[in-house]
């Protein structure tokens, strides 16, 4: 995953938005993967975390979370 955030931030315009989602464990998640379905789970802190040691600018990255607080949008800047 680091490999492809740093591509991703290696080919995004310097004014470009990197807007992308994470979600956190829950009992579903739990479930989803006992019938075979990968995916990684990352709470917003950890994420905006990743996004910045990748060269975005992760820790001022805008997070909306849905109701259910499971599934979370991040937006973040290039870092210049």
């Amino acid at each position: 995953m680091l490999e492809h955030l740093r591509w991703l931030r290696a080919n995004l315009r310097t004014d470009g938005l990197l807007v992308t989602d994470c979600f956190t464990p829950a009992a579903y998640a739990t479930g989803g993967a006992a019938m075979g379905y990968k995916a990684s789970y990352y709470p917003p802190g950890v994420m905006k975390a990743l996004l910045d040691y990748c060269g975005f600018d992760g820790m001022t990255a805008s997070v909306d979370s849905g109701r259910d607080r499971i599934n979370h949008v991040v937006v973040a800047a290039n870092r210049v």
